[in-house]
């Protein structure tokens, strides 16, 4: 199962059907933005959920320590950041694979932003999105854990456009639109798309 979100997980809780409450968080992705709370808010929202969090910094770790806290963890949670930073460092250390043997035997991924973003087949047409540049040596290849590539933020000023952009130029990619507040989740019954319930206001 995967939960990928533009930010944030209303009731993550009730969403979050994991076998244990141990959880993994990768902040690899907010380290080259120099801003610790991105990966803290993803940490109170699992915290919120019940979850015991220990951190993996793929930036820190080899191959063989990653994939040993990978496969002991019950949710493999990603925050945001820069995608293509997140995407060299888990091509480095076999993230993907051993999320993937992960999620095999049961556990939940749960990314927020880039973190969503890598799980897909492709980062190709952030190029077109982000405000980010990859390096020019960099395969943009993902991590392959679903079909669905999620594109983020999409209230944000003048980032719809660019997301339609995004879906019109690839549309050999199943790419999901998503504003902050709404969410993807991929499970055995397929793909489905929750969002955001608007606030009502008082008259």
């Amino acid at each position: 199962m995967l939960l990928l979100a533009s930010r944030g997980i209303p009731d993550l809780r009730s969403h979050l059907r994991a076998r244990g409450p141990r959880a993994v968080l990768v902040p690899t992705a907010a380290n080259p933005l120099g801003d610790p709370g991105i990966a803290e808010e993803v940490e109170r929202e699992l915290v919120g959920a019940g979850l015991r969090v220990d951190r993996l910094d793929l930036e820190a770790v080899d191959a063989t320590a990653v994939r040993a806290a990978v496969t002991g963890a019950d949710v493999v949670a990603v925050s945001g950041g820069d995608p293509f930073h997140l995407l060299a460092a888990a091509r480095r250390t076999g993230f993907g694979a051993a999320t993937a043997e992960a999620l095999a035997a049961g556990a939940v991924y749960v990314g927020y932003s880039a973190g969503a973003m890598v799980a897909g087949p492709t980062l190709a047409p952030l190029r077109l999105t982000s405000p980010l540049t990859p390096p020019p040596d960099l395969e943009l290849a993902g991590l392959g854990l679903t079909e669905v590539l999620v594109l983020p933020h999409d209230d944000r000023h003048g980032r719809a456009a660019k997301n339609a952009q995004a879906v019109a130029a690839y549309p050999g990619v199943r790419a999901i639109p998503l504003r902050d507040g709404d969410f993807v989740v991929v499970d055995g019954s397929g793909v489905g798309v929750r969002r955001r319930q608007p606030t009502s206001t008082s008259r």
